[in-house]
């Protein structure tokens, strides 16, 4: 029966394609899992206590259109996977503490050339 019920929970976590969970007092580092959602188009984490740098994985999340991190206190350099995230229309990262700036990671990005 636990089989089951586990094998369900993946289901409905690999199907979900939005979820927010801004200003839930999380805290800690974005987990690498994340990358399990590979269905999700709106993921908001702001205002939380997120810390660390972002997990790689996140950028493998293709479908993302929505990218909530702002007001968390998340470090270290922005990686240029950020830029797959091609169908990205709108990104949030007000309010941590990034050590650069988005202009090298889409510089080159036609997709973000209005």
């Amino acid at each position: 029966m636990y089989s089951l019920i586990a094998n369900l929970s993946l289901c409905v976590c690999v199907c979900l394609s939005a979820t927010t969970l801004g200003s839930k007092g999380l805290r800690g580092s974005i987990p690498s899992e994340i990358a399990l959602l590979s269905n999700l188009r709106h993921l908001d984490f702001q205002n939380n206590e997120f810390s660390g740098s972002l997990p790689l994985d996140l950028f493998s999340l293709t479908a993302l259109t929505y990218l909530g991190l702002g007001g968390n206190a998340l470090t270290g350099m922005l990686p240029s996977e950020l830029g797959n995230l091609s169908s990205l229309s709108s990104l949030v990262l007000t309010a941590n503490n990034f050590t650069d700036g988005l202009d090298s990671i889409f510089c080159n990005q036609s997709s973000f050339v209005s």
